[in-house]
């Protein structure tokens, strides 16, 4: 009603629906998996929280499900965020959900509408994205004090499941931003700018947890997490398929 229909090109449309889907569909398993957590978690502010979670994500949903039908139908998920997804939603870890979904998919959403929300100036989007993110900080927020907490009662079994499971997702994940980089770049988003921000803020994040863990010795070196981004940042740059 602020706004009017949004006024973009065809192509717009057509990038916005393939980035904004993957971004819905996980806001979809964000609400299912926090709904999850809340049944599974004992600590009662941890409830309260996941709770407001819930609420929230369904909010999401919501408003990426009706602005996404002011630009078309909304396209399947593509398989390898498919398979994220759906690993993120059966397991039965408390520790596995909450790295899959407070630090690895919240992590990556964030960084799409916030490349989104400065790159792309469509009013409707960028208002709804400024709304959203105040919420996604508040989750990111949760798992920067709760996980901690969460990962000191797993076994040494189960932290090396979850580093595998780790890598297995982040192959996954850069599959999928790769497809999506000529849908960016037809809307004015520097994949690999976002990718390195996004990269160095999860790194960042992932090692201040993991330091708060009786793991902090058995991660793996900050340095070769690092190296190993810039080996997946010259893939991206070079891809220039669909």
């Amino acid at each position: 009603k602020k706004y009017g229909e949004p006024k973009l090109t065809k192509e717009e449309k057509e990038a916005l629906l393939k980035i904004l889907s993957i971004i819905y569909y996980g806001e979809i398993v964000a609400m299912l998996v926090a709904g999850q957590l809340l049944n599974m978690v004992e600590d009662m502010d941890a409830k309260k929280v996941l709770s407001a979670q819930v609420i929230e994500e369904a909010k999401h949903v919501t408003a990426y499900q009706k602005y996404l039908g002011l630009l078309g139908p909304i396209p399947e998920i593509d398989p390898n965020s498919r398979c994220v997804l759906d690993d993120v939603l059966r397991t039965n870890s408390i520790a596995l959900k909450m790295v899959g979904l407070h630090l690895l998919t919240e992590t990556v959403a964030y960084y799409l509408f916030t490349a989104l929300k400065e790159s792309f100036h469509e009013p409707i989007l960028k208002e709804l994205l400024e709304y959203i993110a105040k919420d996604e900080a508040k989750h990111v927020g949760f798992a920067r004090k709760y996980l901690p907490e969460v990962i000191n009662r797993i076994s040494h079994l189960e932290q090396i499941r979850i580093l595998i499971k780790q890598m297995i997702w982040t192959f996954h994940i850069t599959a999928s931003i790769t497809r999506l980089k000529r849908s960016a770049e037809a809307i004015g988003i520097d994949v690999i700018k976002w990718f390195e921000r996004g990269t160095k803020d999860f790194l960042n994040l992932a090692y201040e947890i993991a330091d708060k863990t009786k793991f902090s010795k058995f991660v793996i070196p900050k340095s070769v997490s690092e190296i190993i981004s810039q080996k997946v940042m010259d893939i991206i740059k070079n891809y220039s398929g669909n």
